[in-house]
């Protein structure tokens, strides 16, 4: 079998790959993430790189999407190029999964927080011949008085705990979660007492580090999801998850290495030791829960939409790979349907939108958008995709909210269009907010009508802005 090796600039990485292997795959195998917006299916001609000394030659996608001149200068698009011989390959800034702006910041609400993590702190009798008691028992009758029963527990917490008590005189704080004992710390440490809330967005991670004493937000931090290298949206995930092998693996790694990323982040910036975070709750749509927790997303793909679990799932940080103390819990909210996650259950618990007598609408604009209804005492739920649309995926220079995207567009006081980009450096593309600006404007100015129709200068009547002179 014929390999080949693959040079990848301006980062300087080298690896070899199979012939016949596709450009994209080979990137994946170097870690580098790039934006697909089509899921690699040669569709919106947004993985244009330059391959030298030679090119290949073109392919009927790179004709659809490429000029000539680009042909002639070794231009293709990757997702449909196979490597063939050793190569070079430019890999241009705006074809990167990098430098999305997220939005971090919200409003908050009084609330009382019941954490089910609790600490405190004992001082334990140390055995004698005259006390026997075994160690766990020891630590029941602290907290509870005289037992019979040993608390619940977990097996490493077992294995432990006898150097802990030992080496700390006997003086501990135990930490439980819903009355299961999850740690044994030395010394009094109920003070650091932390847990972590997680949006697991299909584009964006956000995290939040909370202090469980108060409910306080401590500090956030946020990364791009990084599965976007399989797939701009949830369908083409979907579709590598269950027709690529080890797939569903792939894609859970991707996104548990993003949320140890912020955790570490958050810790760092709170100084804060990950392990007195004893709970992560984490929200998100469907598609997205069931690829953090690794299940089968083969029921998702066609109707009826049938999830694996629609109930709340609770699972140890340590099984589920998430970096907090490993006996933690993690948490993850419950979906509604198919396509409606637990993140439109967070939205509507957040801002009481379940109080009878009202009619209310909460609206989730994201890569999956969901609305939620409630009229009557009936509440009606429903999605759609919404992140191609906002993010320009179909437009030739439609891109996410990153530098050099237009995300303002207004009309200036001589009638021209006036634009703000992001970052404030040249415009390579327009982002979801710079489109629906853009829109709104045409509309005032009456080059489209209200059915979209964009109308040619000709059919214009009367004097129109600036505008319709481009």
């Amino acid at each position: 079998m014929t390999n080949h090796e693959i040079q990848f600039q301006p980062d300087g990485l080298r690896i070899t790959v199979t012939a016949g292997t596709l450009l994209t795959d080979a990137m994946k195998k170097a870690g580098i993430a790039v934006n697909l917006p089509c899921a690699g299916t040669g569709k919106c001609g947004k993985c244009a790189v330059e391959i030298r000394p030679e090119a290949p030659e073109p392919n009927e996608y790179d004709r659809l999407h490429l000029s000539p001149e680009k042909l002639d200068t070794g231009i293709r698009l990757a997702c449909k190029t196979k490597v063939e011989q050793a190569m070079t390959v430019l890999i241009p800034d705006s074809m990167r999964a990098l430098g999305g702006q997220i939005l971090l910041d919200g409003l908050d609400r009084p609330f009382e927080l019941a954490s089910s993590v609790l600490k405190r702190y004992v001082e334990l009798p140390e055995p004698s011949l005259e006390d026997q008691a075994a160690d766990l028992y020891r630590i029941k009758r602290a907290l509870d008085g005289d037992s019979a029963d040993c608390p619940d527990f977990d097996i490493d917490l077992a294995r432990n705990m006898p150097s802990i008590l030992r080496d700390s005189g006997y003086k501990v704080t135990v930490v439980s979660h819903n009355e299961r004992v999850i740690a044994v710390e030395p010394g009094d440490t109920v003070s650091c007492r932390y847990g972590m809330a997680f949006d697991i967005g299909t584009t964006t991670v956000v995290g939040t580090l909370i202090y469980l004493t108060s409910g306080h937000e401590i500090s956030r931090a946020s990364r791009l999801n990084e599965q976007v290298i399989f797939g701009e949206d949830t369908i083409s995930r979907i579709q590598h998850a269950i027709s690529t092998e080890n797939g569903r693996e792939e894609l859970r790694g991707k996104i548990l290495g993003v949320i140890n990323d912020i955790i570490s982040e958050a810790a760092e910036k709170a100084g804060v030791d990950d392990g007195n975070i004893y709970e992560a709750v984490f929200a998100g749509n469907t598609t997205m829960s069931h690829l953090f927790l690794g299940l089968d997303v083969e029921g998702l793909s066609k109707i009826p939409f049938v999830p694996v679990i629609s109930a709340a799932v609770n699972i140890r940080a340590g099984d589920a790979g998430v970096g907090i103390h490993p006996q933690g819990n993690c948490h993850v909210i419950p979906n509604i349907a198919g396509f409606v996650g637990s993140d439109t259950v967070s939205v509507m618990l957040a801002c009481d939108f379940l109080i009878p007598g009202r009619t209310q609408l909460a609206v989730d604009v994201g890569t999956n958008g969901e609305l939620a209804l409630l009229k009557d005492d009936e509440l009606m739920v429903c999605s759609t995709a919404a992140g191609p649309a906002l993010e320009g995926a179909a437009l030739h220079s439609g891109m996410r909210a990153a530098a050099g995207a237009i995300e303002h567009v207004r009309i200036g006081d001589d009638g021209d269009i006036e634009i703000d980009v992001i970052g404030d450096v040249p415009a390579v593309g327009v982002c979801g907010s710079g489109i629906i600006d853009l829109v709104a404007v045409l509309l005032d100015a009456g080059i489209i009508d209200e059915y979209g129709t964009m109308l040619s200068q000709e059919h214009l009547e009367g004097e129109v802005s600036e505008i319709a002179s481009r």
